[in-house]
């Protein structure tokens, strides 16, 4: 890990903000702080910074910065752009219920 990478989340975490660079997809709907995005290509510079749903909710955004969905989000996209009406959901068991709702 870089110095400047080290220097970033011990300041993060001297002023109470939590950082991870890798979770479990299953616990997307468990972070209930903030995620922030940082694009490497804009010099490091943040894109997109807020709450789980908010950032998740910005597909295209992620993309262009070479990011992947989580999967439960893209399989909701998938969905939606089948014609389905449903909220963004970042756990399985969100969207298991989101779908039954539907039906």
């Amino acid at each position: 890990m870089g110095e400047v990478r080290r220097g970033v989340i011990r300041q993060r975490a001297a002023a109470g903000k939590a950082h991870a660079d890798r979770f479990h997809p299953g616990a997307l709907g468990r972070l209930k702080a903030r995620v922030g995005v940082f694009h490497h290509d804009a010099g490091g510079r943040v894109i997109l910074d807020g709450p789980p749903r908010a950032v998740f909710a910005q597909g295209d955004a992620l993309r262009a910065c070479r990011l992947d969905l989580p999967p439960v989000v893209a399989m909701g996209e998938m969905l939606q752009k089948g014609g389905m009406k449903l909220p963004l959901c970042l756990e399985i068991e969100e969207l298991a219920d989101a779908i039954w709702q539907y039906s």
